[in-house]
């Protein structure tokens, strides 16, 4: 099960970890810090069958991302690449900055690493996490 931590002070949940060994980010598996200074932004959704995640990635091409699975962790990595104005261009103002990312998911133990399927358009990245078939609800007959 995904635990949204968004409601509680990031700042804290960042110093108990700290504290106390990381003990604080076993409890949530998605990583402990403030939104501002992660990269990708991502969304993890719930299903009955699979959990989706979903990342922002603007202006970033399939081939400058890779996504990996090891040790139940989802991984997403990359780097996005921002073309500066030509050399004979006055830059007035330059916020737009090439940079790497990367991205840490712990999943649940009970999703099938093998099936897990990704597609980018339109700057959207979505991973398909299915879960295992014993975690998928299913209904049961009476005999």
């Amino acid at each position: 099960m995904f635990v949204r931590i968004d409601r509680f002070p990031t700042e804290k949940l960042q110093d108990l970890n700290q504290a106390f060994g990381g003990f604080v980010s076993e409890l949530f598996p998605v990583e402990i810090s403030t939104r501002s200074t992660q990269y990708p932004p991502v969304d993890i959704t719930e299903y009955a069958n699979e959990f989706v995640v979903v990342a922002e990635l603007p202006g970033v091409k399939k081939e400058d991302v890779k996504i990996s699975v090891e040790n139940g962790s989802l991984s997403i990595s990359g780097e996005r690449k921002v073309t500066g104005a030509s050399q004979d261009a006055k830059t007035i103002l330059n916020e737009m900055q090439s940079q790497k990312f990367s991205r840490v998911i712990h999943l649940p133990k009970n999703v099938d690493t093998s099936k897990i399927s990704a597609e980018l358009q339109n700057g959207i990245l979505q991973i398909t996490v299915p879960k295992s078939i014993e975690a998928q609800a299913r209904e049961i007959n009476i005999k």
